[in-house]
């Protein structure tokens, strides 16, 4: 298993142009799995029992130009394939697409913003500051243990408002509709846009599953230019659509052909057509059970084309599906966007197992900021805009090491299964499966790091990290690391 972890992170020399860069990543990487705590960067030094003078070294790894952290994941994305991890649906991969909302009360802390809650938590306020997260994950496992492993991250950066003077005409609400559609577009269609690049550099096509927030004209025009991406996404519980209308037979009159025959609201089909509804057996949420399904093509005049509308009633109660696949069969579907929960296990994950939303960078150059939630204003402009898109860089890269760490516990608990149990060697109330979660994979990584680093047996992680703990000796002051 130690050679496992070797060979991983050897995947990555590639995406480092220099050698002291890739050996920082080994030691951050070691330094995420070991550590206790999750105060910023300087978790990493207490962690590896590092010197405090090596710290502003590790905050310069961050704020170096010379790597990205968007260029890790499409190379772990290629090695999970390499491996034969990635599951594939029809012959085509799985993408699962969210946002993520983290508070952040940094006052000097780039592209944080007045944010909307809409966690259905009743113990969160409505509205805070913080980041706006998009993640992209791909659908991988083994022996019928699924995990979402990241693919794709990006920080929703803060616009300016309109320019101060310029009169808004009050509009009905068609118009504001239209207003927030184009507000959201960036945000819907810049997603679609990933997962086909994904896509691209895996050679496959693509599902990409969503939740209702995508259910948007721009997601489905975007997944149709492309043409590598078929979209997987719940409807909105008011969504209307329009009946083709059916091939006349007798002789035609004069004038345009009847395209539609009206429209109707989707949901109102569960009672309308219920006596058309097929049983039919499905996975939902893991549990194979009867449902009753209902597929139909209706024209959604948002997206400006024909939609695969599938409506289901399970033991989750109804769930009601839109599909850009025409041809897709309904029980695919439904299973399909049942794995859209394994993203949330994912951001579960990333906040409360490895506490990578507790990144601490901030730009001296930025105007001190409110940590009150109010209305977002005019962007706040910086004395130095390089080393302000810096710390916003860092940020970026430091969540992307996390994530590429995430990936390294999901694949190792798919290929050792039970050796992963074995070698966290730990107490659990509830046996685990064949195949363990991340917290247990991180448990026996931990494990297998500390055998490594106190180990006197040569090891490429062990003589780098040895290294660095060497090179710096000397008493370094505890101000260095403050």
């Amino acid at each position: 298993m130690a050679e496992f972890l070797v060979g991983f992170l050897w995947e990555f020399r590639s995406v480092f142009s220099r050698r002291a860069a890739f050996a920082w990543f080994v030691v951050v990487f070691a330094g995420l799995v070991l550590r206790t705590d999750w105060l910023g960067v300087t978790s990493i030094v207490r962690a590896l029992e590092l010197s405090p003078v090596l710290y502003p070294h590790l905050l310069h790894f961050f704020h170096a130009s010379s790597w990205k952290g968007e260029d890790l994941l499409p190379c772990g994305v290629k090695w999970l394939a390499r491996i034969g991890l990635i599951v594939l649906r029809n012959g085509r991969a799985v993408f699962l697409g969210d946002e993520s909302k983290v508070p952040q009360e940094g006052r000097r802390m780039p592209s944080v913003k007045t944010l909307r809650q809409t966690s259905e938590t009743s113990s969160k306020p409505s509205f805070f500051r913080g980041h706006e997260w998009g993640f992209i994950g791909i659908l991988i496992g083994f022996g019928g243990k699924y995990f979402c492993a990241p693919a794709w991250a990006s920080l929703s950066d803060d616009k300016p408002k309109p320019e101060a003077g310029k009169s808004r005409r009050k509009a009905g609400g068609k118009a504001k509709k239209k207003r927030q559609a184009e507000k959201d577009e960036p945000r819907t269609a810049g997603i679609v846009k990933e997962a086909s690049r994904l896509a691209f550099s895996l050679g496959l096509l693509a599902y990409l599953v969503l939740d209702a927030f995508y259910a948007a004209g721009p997601v489905f025009k975007a997944a149709a230019a492309v043409g590598n991406i078929f979209i997987v996404t719940r409807a909105k519980c008011n969504c209307t659509a329009r009946i083709p209308a059916a091939a006349s037979s007798g002789k035609r009159g004069r004038g345009r052909p009847k395209q539609f025959d009206g429209s109707v609201k989707v949901n109102s089909m569960y009672v309308s057509e219920a006596e058309r509804f097929e049983t039919r057996r499905a996975k939902v949420y893991g549990r194979d059970e009867e449902v009753r399904i209902l597929a139909r093509l209706l024209n959604w005049e948002v997206a400006g084309s024909l939609v695969l509308f599938v409506l289901a009633e399970t033991s989750h109660g109804r769930i009601t599906l839109m599909c850009s696949d025409l041809t897709a069969d309904p029980v695919d579907a439904l299973e399909l966007y049942c794995h859209r929960s394994l993203i949330e296990v994912m951001f579960d994950n990333i906040k409360n197992l490895l506490g990578l939303m507790e990144y601490r960078f901030w730009s001296k150059h930025l105007e001190p900021q409110t940590r009150r939630p109010a209305k977002n204003g005019v962007r706040r402009e910086s004395t130095n805009q390089e080393a302000t898109k810096r710390t916003l860089a860092a940020i970026s890269n430091f969540l992307h090491v996390g994530l590429v760490l995430l990936t390294f516990l999901q694949a190792f608990s798919c290929k050792f299964g039970a050796r992963v149990t074995d070698e966290a060697d730990c107490w659990l109330r509830t046996p685990p499966g064949s195949i363990p979660s991340v917290f247990i994979a991180k448990i026996a990584a931990g494990s297998i790091l500390r055998r490594i680093l106190s180990g006197s047996g040569s090891n490429p992680i062990a003589e780098i990290i040895h290294a660095k703990m060497k090179s710096h000796t000397g008493d370094g002051s505890l101000e260095n690391a403050a």
